[in-house]
Parts: C-alpha cells; sequence; structure tokens
C-alpha cells in the first residue's frame, strides 16, 4: 500500500532562511570605506621601517648580468645612443632603467641612484599589499600578516 505525501501549494518566500552575509566586492550603494585607525598606521609605519633596515642590512649591491646590462644602457642612452635599445632584452625594459636614467641626468650618475627607485616602489608595496589584503579578507589580521611577509623578504 503506497501512502502520499500532502504538497504544501504555498511556495517558500525567499526571505525564509538564515541570513547571510556578503563578503567581498562592495555594492554600488555601499557606505564608504572608513579612513584606517591610527593604530594600523602606526603599524604600517614600523614594518616600513622595520623593511627599509633589513633592505639596508642585507643590500649586497651591484650583481649579475641584469644590473651590469641595464647601466650599460642606461650610459647609452644619456650619452644619446639609442641604437642598442631595440636590439636587447634589457633594453626594452623601459619600466626598469628609465627611472634610474632619469634620476642620473636629474642628480648625477652615483651608485646609489641605481637602487633608488627599486628601493622606494618595494617600501611603497607594503601599505599596498595591507590595502590588497585587507580588502580581500576584511580581516586586520590577515592584513598584517600578508604585510609582514612581503616586508621580511627584500
Amino acid at each position: 500500500m503506497v501512502t502520499s505525501v500532502p504538497v504544501d501549494p504555498k511556495p517558500i518566500p525567499a526571505s525564509a532562511g538564515p541570513k547571510v552575509e556578503r563578503r567581498g566586492a562592495r555594492g554600488a550603494n555601499a557606505a564608504p570605506q572608513a579612513p584606517p585607525q591610527a593604530s594600523t598606521v602606526a603599524w604600517l609605519l614600523a614594518v616600513v621601517a622595520l623593511s627599509c633596515a633589513l633592505r639596508l642590512w642585507i643590500f649586497n649591491g651591484l650583481h649579475g648580468h641584469d644590473d651590469w646590462m641595464y647601466l650599460f644602457h642606461i650610459r647609452n642612452f644619456l650619452n644619446g645612443s639609442t641604437q642598442d635599445l631595440l636590439s636587447s632584452l634589457w633594453g626594452l625594459r623601459w619600466g626598469v632603467w628609465l627611472p634610474i636614467a632619469i634620476l642620473f641626468k636629474l642628480f648625477g650618475v652615483h651608485y646609489w641612484l641605481a637602487f633608488a627607485p627599486g628601493f622606494i616602489m618595494g617600501l611603497a608595496s607594503i601599505p599596498l599589499a595591507y590595502g590588497i589584503a585587507f580588502r580581500i579578507s576584511r580581516e586586520t589580521r590577515v592584513a598584517r600578516w600578508a604585510t609582514l611577509a612581503l616586508a621580511i623578504n627584500p
């Protein structure tokens, strides 16, 4: 003998069930994000200072073929020769050697100026990494760990 189960003719409303908080991308009507707290800014400044100290302590100067090839192309570029820029892989990396060439042109050729753009961009990437990690995770703890991992790996 088969018994049938009565079917409820009323549909289940969409609002039924537990509320689930959405994480991740912000909607168009979302409130603007508040500025970072003073403790976060102080922590970021401390991590940037730590990273700066580590980078200066571990710094070992020019090494490898790449550094010398960039400086070779910078010298030729500043002397007016652009012939070899298109024929070499290192000459095509404008984003690497052009900021150094501009610094050399403005302040003269100095050993430390060759490393200034990479050094400054490396330190600037630390707060940027915090912002990206916080935007993805929405947790200060995760963002701080991600930032610290970047800061101690110069």
